[in-house]
């Protein structure tokens, strides 16, 4: 084994190759792990013929690209979560079927300066992606609590409010009932001291002299 290929090897991360007509030049270990598909039984053979789950529309136009434009590309799990359907080893409750990958696409150069085959290098990022997700959850979670305090809050000030409204009523009802019990009263004092029937009413001395 050539020392390059064994160092390609010993990566912890997917490395494959494919020439231009898009047949796998270089498989290593992570990507023979996790495809349960060994280098001999892939090397020579197309790409999308070992593995037809693979997104064959899209791939094929982003190895094209690096080919024609010679230049780097790229594809992050945040936008197409994984390329290749490998298992992953954490818990299921992490709500992940398969491992998340970012995939980084680079041209290789041959002799006369052309683009002779494309490397791709296959990034196990499911351990970022459940992070990601307990973090979207515990914002989610957080955004609930503050809904529903600014939810107690508002009733709690409206509660007040009728509270303070309750008292003004009741004030403003103490003031008007005040000089109606007033007029009742006096007029429950006068038919109360009424002369009797019969009886002689009680007649002021005159105040203007006699003549």
């Amino acid at each position: 084994m050539q020392p390059g290929i064994a160092t390609l090897d010993r990566l912890n991360a997917g490395v494959f190759s494919v020439d231009s007509e898009l047949r796998i030049t270089h498989w290593n270990l992570f990507m023979a792990t996790n495809s349960g598909r060994t280098a001999e039984e892939v090397l020579g053979r197309d790409l999308f013929e070992c593995f037809p789950e693979l997104p064959a529309q899209w791939l094929r136009w982003k190895l094209r690209s690096v080919f024609l434009l010679g230049t780097f590309a790229f594809s992050s799990w945040k936008q197409r979560p994984y390329v290749f359907k490998f298992p992953h080893n954490r818990p299921l409750t992490g709500g992940i079927d398969f491992m998340h990958q970012d995939v980084a696409f680079l041209p290789v150069f041959a002799d006369d300066g052309t683009v002779g085959s494309v490397c791709a290098m296959v990034t196990d990022m499911t351990d970022a992606a459940l992070s990601h997700r307990a973090l979207d959850q515990v914002n989610l979670q957080l955004a609930r609590e503050i809904v529903e305090r600014e939810r107690m809050e508002n009733e709690l000030r409206m509660a007040h409010k009728l509270e303070a409204v309750g008292q003004l009523a009741a004030g403003i009802a103490h003031e008007i009932n005040t000089p109606i019990q007033y007029i009742a009263d006096s007029v429950s004092f006068r038919a109360r001291v009424t002369v009797p029937e019969g009886a002689e009413p009680i007649v002021a001395p005159s105040s203007s002299p006699r003549r």
